[in-house]
């Protein structure tokens, strides 16, 4: 919880051996209520639009219909 708002966390281990870690939203589709991604192999697929995304991708692209980074401070 943050601010009294719950946060779902995507976190996983890229090809790399990196973890990645972003919250489980869409930036674009966050206001429908359905901008959240669903695993599908090794992709997230957005529940309102059907974008998709490598998972490998997950934590390095901000904006648009990327899930949103956690970086930083907030990363722990």
């Amino acid at each position: 919880m943050w601010g009294g708002t719950r946060l779902e966390v995507l976190a996983v281990k890229a090809p790399d051996g990196t973890v990645r870690t972003a919250f489980n939203t869409c930036q674009v589709c966050y206001a429908s209520g359905r901008g959240f991604y669903k695993q599908q192999g090794t992709v997230l697929v957005c529940q309102n639009c059907g974008n998709r995304f490598r998972m490998s991708q997950v934590g390095l692209r901000s904006g648009g219909c990327n899930p949103v980074p956690i970086g930083g401070a907030y990363r722990t």
